[in-house]
């Protein structure tokens, strides 16, 4: 069922482009395979490439920095978190249902759960060996394309394992939240505070990039206007293909806009590249490009940001410190000291959530095999994971601590004592 769900979209946006005749000549055969695709895409597959001389529309590859003009052997991984939130939210609620189904200890239904992700994973996979695609768009190379066998199992393995487990883990509702692993309940309320502050600082972070997004549209009305008309010059089969793929990015966007936000970059990287090339940032702004000026690695050179991006810096401050308000709240502190604990909790739980976004939000080029002086070139486009992971660990932690400590004791009371806090009835292990 959640392949299924996840399947439907794809289909319908690869009929869209198989109507819109991006490709010349596309029959409904086409948009079946581009659906295909799609489906993988969703879920972070690495797709091999291969071109006989390299030419990609508009000048795409140019800008790209690969190989243009030679016979190309590639990886490309890119994934649609629209198709991949959507994935995963199934394969939670599958999770969740079989949980509740089998019932018993926490294990017991994670484990019977995460089962789920064995079949999901073996028809992935079983279904890359049948889909081979040559696309061939206005002018660029033929590209011949087919999904990694490899990837087609293990990316959706993952998914599966991860998001229905989880699912059965959290069908248990309260239960989880009350071990009796500990002699007070503190834990039982700090650990659920840290886990929703987390939580609120990643969603909170993404949705206010969103907005910011959003902002750059008013603030920038004749780039908005350029990308309407390029949308609606597809007709409306076209314009509905392209929006909904850009619908199904706006996750990519915006995890990738929080990274200069917090004062990292966006970046071209990789063996591939002499050094990493930062092209969105504070002190980098591809909109200030140096007229006749190179870096080492071939690319403009460009200007900083013009002081109103500055106004960026709201985002991660503004969600850090209401993450750690949630996360005060949720835990229930009895105090500033443990509510600004929890929410340095929370910090590093949002930095953990943040690695994974980034790492499904990055693009990936490998070449495969010797070409030209590169050898085996690797790109990466968008932010470094590792960086992403530092910075949103140092604002999360700060900010969590800040949010915590302002929103103070719960209502419950003051920090009562040990004996206060213990459960007056204790539990066996097997309840």
């Amino acid at each position: 069922m959640a392949a299924a769900g996840a399947a439907a979209v794809a289909l319908v946006l690869g009929f869209l482009f198989a109507g819109a005749r991006f490709t010349p000549h596309a029959s409904l055969a086409d948009g079946a395979r581009f659906a295909w695709l799609l489906f993988y895409v969703f879920h972070h597959v690495g797709i091999e490439v291969q071109s006989p001389a390299l030419h990609l529309p508009a000048h795409a590859d140019v800008v790209a920095g690969l190989p243009t003009g030679y016979p190309v052997d590639a990886t490309v991984a890119l994934g649609l978190m629209g198709g991949g939130l959507l994935a995963g939210w199934l394969l939670y609620r599958g999770g969740r249902r079989i949980g509740r189904a089998v019932g018993g200890s926490i294990p017991n239904r994670g484990l019977h759960a995460a089962k789920v992700g064995l079949p999901y994973a073996l028809l992935a996979w079983a279904a890359s060996w049948g889909l081979h695609l040559t696309l061939r768009l206005p002018g660029a190379s033929p590209l011949a394309i087919h999904p990694s066998h490899i990837a087609s199992f293990f990316w959706p393995l993952a998914f599966g394992v991860v998001a229905s487990c989880a699912g059965g883990v959290l069908s248990t509702g309260p239960a989880l939240w009350t071990s009796d692993w500990w002699e007070s309940d503190r834990w039982n309320r700090r650990i659920p505070g840290a886990l929703a502050g987390g939580t609120r600082m990643l969603l909170a972070g993404l949705a206010v990039s969103c907005l910011s997004l959003a902002g750059l549209a008013v603030a920038r009305p004749h780039d908005a206007a350029a990308y309407f008309h390029a949308v609606g010059s597809g007709g409306p089969a076209g314009g509905a293909a392209v929006v909904g793929t850009n619908v199904l990015a706006i996750p990519n966007m915006a995890a990738w806009l929080m990274v200069p936000a917090m004062g990292g970059c966006i970046e071209v990287s990789g063996s591939g590249v002499y050094q990493p090339y930062c092209f969105v940032s504070y002190g980098a702004y591809a909109g200030h490009v140096v007229p006749n000026e190179r870096t080492s690695s071939g690319y403009p050179a460009v200007k900083g940001a013009p002081p109103a991006f500055y106004l960026f810096l709201l985002l991660p401050l503004v969600t850090v410190i209401a993450g750690g308000v949630r996360a005060a709240r949720r835990g229930r502190a009895r105090s500033r000291a443990e509510g600004a604990g929890i929410g340095a909790m929370a910090g590093v739980v949002f930095g953990i959530l943040f690695l994974v976004a980034l790492t499904q939000a990055t693009v990936a080029a490998r070449l495969n095999g010797a070409i030209f002086i590169v050898s085996t070139g690797y790109w990466r486009y968008g932010p470094n994971p590792a960086t992403g992971l530092q910075l949103s660990l140092a604002w999360g932690v700060l900010g969590g601590v800040v949010g915590g400590w302002l929103a103070g004791p719960s209502a419950s009371g003051p920090e009562p004592s040990d004996e206060d806090e213990r459960d007056p009835a204790p539990r066996s292990r097997h309840a």
